[in-house]
């Protein structure tokens, strides 16, 4: 056996928390095995409702699948674990939605979120790169960001993506994180 197959469900949930919600189903010798216990769960409870939400990931042994040091974040501030005392210094690239984040519409009537608005100002100011984006699009973020003052901000504007392409799944990014707008002081 050189590999081995991990199998996962994992999903965002529905509600207001954008939280993922992952299971850890189990590890198989063959694709084969790893199927078969998709099929066996596919139609109980919970699972039937998420039935696409199944994922199979082939890990080969003894090989790293982590190769570099790891960073700590606690209350927003990122650490070292330990060694060096110095931290990844990649630029700094922050995603931000319009709708519900930077502006709330109540009917017609648009009302600005003065915290996040703060937020990207600040990490502006702290050299981080800041991209706007929207389910309605590159130009209605552009539109919005110049209603709210703040377009130069913005490296550029673009749609919110349908889809990501990338060999691991956005969770386990290892300097991405999920931050709700109430909490953009933390980005």
């Amino acid at each position: 056996m050189s590999s081995v197959f991990l199998v996962q469900h994992s999903y965002e949930q529905d509600d207001d928390c954008h939280c993922e919600e992952t299971k850890f189903i189990g590890v198989y010798s063959s694709m084969t095995d790893a199927t078969a216990a998709v099929e066996r769960l596919r139609s109980q409870p919970g699972f039937s409702s998420r039935p696409e939400a199944f994922f199979i990931d082939e890990y080969p042994l003894n090989v790293d699948h982590w190769s570099e040091g790891y960073v700590t974040e606690r209350d927003g501030i990122s650490s070292p674990a330990s060694g060096s005392g110095k931290l990844p210094s990649p630029l700094r690239a922050i995603f931000v939605d319009v709708d519900d984040t930077l502006v709330r519409s109540v009917g017609t009537k648009r009302i600005p979120i003065p915290a996040a608005i703060a937020a990207v100002k600040k990490l502006h100011r702290a050299g981080v790169q800041l991209f706007l984006w929207s389910s309605g699009g590159a130009e209605y973020a552009r539109r919005s960001a110049a209603e709210l003052g703040i377009e130069s901000y913005f490296e550029n504007f673009l749609p919110k993506p349908h889809t990501y392409i990338d060999d691991q799944p956005v969770h386990e990014w290892r300097f991405c994180k999920h931050v709700l707008p109430g909490n953009a002081e933390d980005a």
